[in-house]
């Protein structure tokens, strides 16, 4: 275990998970025999993979990006915009990066980070990357496709992020 930033990064394994579903699921082999509470965020080597769901003594189960259900703030960096990545249940590579205002300018390849404001995760750690815009004069907001940083078909090892100030955060 690793504590940077009083989160406390714990080594796992993703045991079972799918990834072609409306609601996909991941199970890893920690639970709270390793420290592992609901609500922790989950990452790969490559950026972040989820939400932990529900813990037992020794496995958890995860909400990943790729659930209908999932909602992750996430922001453009380098700029202050921010808005909540969706998974439409297309495609296992993308989320949806919603209520980019209109006059925001987007760029092929921009880096999409997390924005920690819940305390699940901290700030700056890689969602995906910009592949494309649409925007809707009529809200005045743009959707940003966002090709995620983490292959959802090559899961194996993660790291589960227990925010040690979050009782704290939350009150």
């Amino acid at each position: 275990d690793t504590t940077v930033f009083g989160f406390k990064c714990v080594p796992t394994k993703a045991i079972a998970s799918s990834y072609n579903r409306e609601k996909n699921f991941i199970i890893v082999n920690s639970g709270s025999l390793q420290s592992i509470e609901r609500e922790s965020g989950v990452v790969g080597p490559e950026g972040i993979v989820g939400i932990v769901h529900s813990v037992s003594e020794n496995f958890a189960s995860i909400l990943p990006l790729l659930h209908s259900d999932s909602k992750i703030s996430g922001r453009l960096k380098g700029k202050d915009y921010f808005g909540q990545c969706r998974w439409r249940g297309i495609d296992d590579h993308y989320v949806i990066l919603e209520n980019i205002p209109n006059h925001v300018s987007i760029a092929k390849g921009d880096t999409v980070i997390t924005r920690g404001s819940r305390g699940i995760f901290p700030a700056g750690l890689i969602i995906g990357f910009a592949e494309s815009s649409e925007r809707d004069e009529s809200s005045g907001f743009q959707e940003i496709k966002v090709k995620l940083a983490t292959d959802f078909q090559k899961l194996n090892s993660l790291y589960i992020i227990v925010n040690q100030e979050k009782l704290e955060l939350d009150s």
